[in-house]
C-alpha cells in the first residue's frame, strides 16, 4: 500500500470533479489517480528556450528548397544549388 494524499477542494469544485468521474464510469479516486498520472506525462521534456533556440538554429540554416521533383532532378544531375 502506498502513501495517502489528501486535498481540500470547494464544493463547486468537488461536484465538478465527481460528475467527470461519474462521466468516465470511475470513482472519484480512481479518476483523480488517473489524473495525477497522466499530468507529467503532459509537460514538455526540456526547457522551452532550449528547445526554441535549437528550432531557431535549425531554421537559420541555409538549405536547398524547392518541390520534391526539383530537388530530385537536381540531386540526380548533381547539381544542387543553395
Amino acid at each position: 500500500m502506498g502513501d495517502r494524499l489528501q486535498v481540500l477542494v470547494d464544493k463547486e469544485e468537488y461536484q465538478k470533479f465527481k460528475k467527470m468521474a461519474q462521466d468516465a464510469k470511475m470513482s472519484l479516486g480512481s479518476w483523480v489517480l488517473a489524473v495525477l498520472r497522466k499530468e507529467p506525462s503532459q509537460r514538455p521534456l526540456g526547457k522551452v528556450e532550449s528547445k526554441l533556440r535549437k528550432i531557431r538554429l535549425a531554421a537559420a540554416n541555409n538549405c536547398t528548397t524547392g518541390s520534391v521533383e526539383e530537388i530530385l532532378d537536381q540531386s540526380s544531375k548533381g547539381s544542387v544549388y543553395r
